[in-house]
């Protein structure tokens, strides 16, 4: 682990969790609207066969009735009947497929939604892990400058061969710590 993300395996557990549960929730959604899907297409279907079983009973008595017309008017009766049947039959099939439609978007609204959250939430996860790495940085960087003052004098005086008064060194040691502190050679790969 990075000392620098201290918290990275963490919050990449908390992004995968955030995207697993997104999945679960858009196969749950998806699932619902095929199966709404399927029982529409099964109740159209079944409206279907009762609508035509009573046309063809209502074709069959009305033929009897007429039975003894001419057979000119019991073709157009006939067609008629057809027409009727193949246009309600045309509408019932628009009606369906427009009630497919409108649940497919609805899952598909949904689901932007689902990722347009998980997007947020894995931004503010990024956001939060950049801020805690520059938290450890600057806290490293404390911790050295704090080493370098406590031991610069000793280091100085044992090259230079004499001690320097402290305001001295501080100055010294402060500005190598900026030179540091802009380059950041600790981050350069």
């Amino acid at each position: 682990m990075s000392t620098f993300f201290p918290d990275k395996k963490s919050s990449l557990e908390k992004a995968a969790r955030i995207i697993t549960e997104a999945e679960k929730e858009a196969e749950t959604i998806i699932t619902a609207a095929s199966k709404k899907a399927e029982q529409i297409i099964r109740e159209s279907h079944l409206f279907t066969r009762r609508v035509y079983e009573t046309l063809k009973k209502n074709l069959t008595e009305t033929t009897e009735e007429i039975s003894s017309s001419s057979q000119a008017d019991l073709a157009k009766l006939l067609e008629q009947h057809q027409l009727s049947l193949t246009n309600f039959l045309k509408n019932l099939e628009e009606k369906t497929s427009v009630q497919a439609r409108v649940f497919q978007t609805q899952a598909q609204e949904r689901l932007l939604k689902i990722e347009e959250s998980l997007g947020q939430e894995l931004k503010t996860e990024y956001k939060n892990l950049l801020q805690e790495a520059k938290k450890s940085q600057d806290k490293k960087l404390a911790d050295f400058a704090a080493m370098l003052d406590k031991k610069m004098p000793d280091i100085v005086k044992e090259v230079v061969g004499r001690a320097i008064p402290l305001e001295k060194h501080e100055e010294i040691v402060r500005g190598y710590l900026e030179d540091i502190k802009n380059t950041r050679p600790w981050t350069k790969t």
